[in-house]
C-alpha cells in the first residue's frame, strides 16, 4: 500500500532541486503541491483506519476531509490538523492556478513544514 507521507521526501527534494536549475518555480510549485497531498491524504486514511468513516476518492475529498477532523468525536490534535489542511489547500490553488506566486520558496517550505507536522501528528495518534 502505498505511504502518501512518502511525498514529503519528494517535496523535499524538488525543494533542494530548485536551488540552481532553471526549474526554480516548477520545482517550488510542485512541492507546494506535494506537501499538501501527503497532508491530505494521510488525513483521508486517518480518518478510515482510525474513525472508521469512508473518504469518497473524487474532489470532494478537499472538503470533507477537514470538515471530518474539524467536526468528527477525535482527539482533540486530531482536529487541530483541518486548519492546517485549510492553509495547505490555499498554497496549493495558488500554486497550481496564480501566474504570481510572492515569496514563493517561503512559501513551499513553510508548505513542507506545515504538511510535515500535520502528518507527523496523525501517524503519531495511529499508534
Amino acid at each position: 500500500m502505498f505511504r502518501w507521507a512518502d511525498f514529503l521526501t519528494l517535496a523535499e527534494q524538488l525543494v533542494q532541486q530548485a536551488e540552481g536549475g532553471g526549474l526554480r518555480d516548477a520545482c517550488l510549485r510542485s512541492a507546494i503541491s506535494r506537501s499538501y497531498y501527503a497532508a491530505l491524504l494521510t488525513a483521508a486514511c486517518w480518518i478510515r483506519d482510525c474513525v472508521g468513516i469512508d473518504i469518497p476518492e473524487d474532489r470532494t475529498i478537499h472538503k470533507s476531509v477537514p470538515e471530518l477532523l474539524a467536526s468528527a468525536a477525535v482527539e482533540e490534535e486530531a482536529r487541530q490538523v483541518a486548519p492546517a489542511l485549510h492553509r495547505l489547500r490555499h498554497q496549493r490553488s495558488n500554486a497550481d492556478y496564480k501566474d504570481d506566486v510572492p515569496h514563493l520558496r517561503k512559501v513551499a517550505e513553510l508548505s513542507l513544514e506545515l504538511a510535515k507536522h500535520t502528518v507527523f501528528t496523525l501517524e503519531r495518534l495511529s499508534q
